[in-house]
């Protein structure tokens, strides 16, 4: 599932100009394809990063995945990170899949204030199942 951030995302009335710098950043960069590498950042929590045919063999079974991934709470995406020009707004997609039916998927707009990243109640559109 793909939602549009342009009609997802409502900033406030004096933000709108570097939200924008986010959005064009978004519409430029949308459909390029990255490749992380799992000794190229930290978590606090771990990371298991899967390729294609990991995650088809762990969507094949909803119900019970293999026995290898016992211990995943679901499968997480997002997508690449967009900002706006002085990198202090941030714009990402994150979803999860539960299985079957289940699933989660929202923009995630953050701002960062003396070195870290807040959260900002910016999001007006989700999906659920």
């Amino acid at each position: 599932m793909v939602m549009n951030p342009h009609e997802a995302v409502k900033p406030p009335e004096d933000r709108q100009a570097e939200w924008k710098e986010v959005l064009a950043d978004f519409d430029q960069h949308c459909h390029d394809v990255i490749k992380l590498e799992q000794n190229g950042f930290r978590t606090e929590l771990p990371v298991r990063l899967l390729n294609a045919d990991d995650k088809r063999r762990f969507m094949q079974d909803p119900i019970k995945p293999p026995a290898e991934f016992a211990d995943g709470a679901g499968l997480h995406r997002f997508s690449e990170v967009f900002f706006n020009a002085n990198h202090a707004l941030a714009l990402v997609e994150e979803g999860m899949w539960c299985g079957s039916l289940c699933g989660n998927w929202t923009w995630v707009v953050l701002a960062r204030r003396e070195g870290r990243w807040a959260m900002l109640p910016w999001v007006r559109t989700y999906a659920i199942s």
